[in-house]
Protein backbone atom coordinates (compact mmCIF):
# COMPACT_ATOMS: atom_id res chain seq x y z
CA UNK A 1 0.00 0.00 0.00
CA UNK A 2 1.32 3.44 -1.17
CA UNK A 3 0.14 6.70 0.67
CA UNK A 4 0.26 9.66 -1.36
CA UNK A 5 0.68 13.05 0.83
CA UNK A 6 -2.80 13.28 0.33
CA UNK A 7 -3.91 10.77 2.13
CA UNK A 8 -1.72 11.72 4.98
CA UNK A 9 -3.74 15.12 5.24
CA UNK A 10 -7.26 13.27 5.44
CA UNK A 11 -6.32 10.90 8.58
CA UNK A 12 -5.09 14.05 10.69
CA UNK A 13 -6.00 14.22 13.84
CA UNK A 14 -9.05 13.70 16.08
CA UNK A 15 -10.42 16.21 17.87
CA UNK A 16 -11.01 14.86 21.84
CA UNK A 17 -14.07 16.40 24.15
CA UNK A 18 -12.92 17.63 27.06
CA UNK A 19 -13.31 15.72 30.21
CA UNK A 20 -14.61 17.35 33.39
CA UNK A 21 -11.62 16.94 35.03
CA UNK A 22 -10.22 18.95 32.53
CA UNK A 23 -12.70 21.41 32.49
CA UNK A 24 -12.66 21.79 36.29
CA UNK A 25 -9.18 22.54 35.78
CA UNK A 26 -9.10 24.99 33.21
CA UNK A 27 -11.79 27.20 35.00
CA UNK A 28 -9.21 27.23 38.29
CA UNK A 29 -6.50 27.82 35.49
CA UNK A 30 -8.09 30.33 33.53
CA UNK A 31 -11.28 31.36 34.92
CA UNK A 32 -9.96 34.82 36.14
CA UNK A 33 -8.89 35.67 32.45
CA UNK A 34 -12.32 34.71 31.03
CA UNK A 35 -14.55 37.01 33.59
CA UNK A 36 -11.79 39.84 32.78
CA UNK A 37 -11.78 39.19 28.92
CA UNK A 38 -8.20 39.08 28.63
CA UNK A 39 -6.25 36.84 26.88
CA UNK A 40 -3.82 34.17 28.34
CA UNK A 41 0.54 34.25 27.86
CA UNK A 42 2.32 31.69 26.85
CA UNK A 43 3.97 31.46 29.85
CA UNK A 44 0.50 31.48 31.89
CA UNK A 45 -0.65 28.37 29.43
CA UNK A 46 2.96 26.39 30.20
CA UNK A 47 2.58 27.23 33.84
CA UNK A 48 -0.96 25.97 33.87
CA UNK A 49 0.25 23.13 32.03
CA UNK A 50 2.39 21.96 35.02
CA UNK A 51 0.29 22.61 37.81
CA UNK A 52 -2.74 20.74 36.23
CA UNK A 53 -1.26 17.04 34.91
CA UNK A 54 -5.04 16.93 33.22
CA UNK A 55 -3.63 19.71 30.17
CA UNK A 56 -0.67 17.43 29.64
CA UNK A 57 -2.56 15.86 25.95
CA UNK A 58 -3.31 19.43 25.44
CA UNK A 59 -1.76 21.33 22.54
CA UNK A 60 -0.63 25.31 24.02
CA UNK A 61 -2.51 26.34 20.80
CA UNK A 62 -5.73 23.83 21.90
CA UNK A 63 -6.09 26.14 25.37
CA UNK A 64 -5.20 29.25 24.45
CA UNK A 65 -8.10 28.69 21.35
CA UNK A 66 -10.61 27.62 24.18
CA UNK A 67 -9.72 30.43 25.94
CA UNK A 68 -10.05 32.75 23.13
CA UNK A 69 -13.39 31.58 21.82
CA UNK A 70 -14.60 31.72 25.59
CA UNK A 71 -13.31 35.58 25.99
CA UNK A 72 -15.36 36.28 22.69
CA UNK A 73 -18.42 34.53 23.72
CA UNK A 74 -18.22 31.27 21.17
CA UNK A 75 -18.76 29.03 24.00
CA UNK A 76 -20.73 29.30 26.89
CA UNK A 77 -19.24 28.88 30.15
CA UNK A 78 -20.22 29.23 33.70
CA UNK A 79 -17.52 30.97 35.82
CA UNK A 80 -18.38 29.38 39.01
CA UNK A 81 -15.92 26.20 38.22
CA UNK A 82 -19.46 23.94 38.18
Amino acid sequence: MTLTIFSLFITGTKRKRWSDEEESDFMKAFGQQIKNKQNVSSEDIRSAKRKFTSFMERSEAVIRSKVNNMVLGKIKCRLDGK
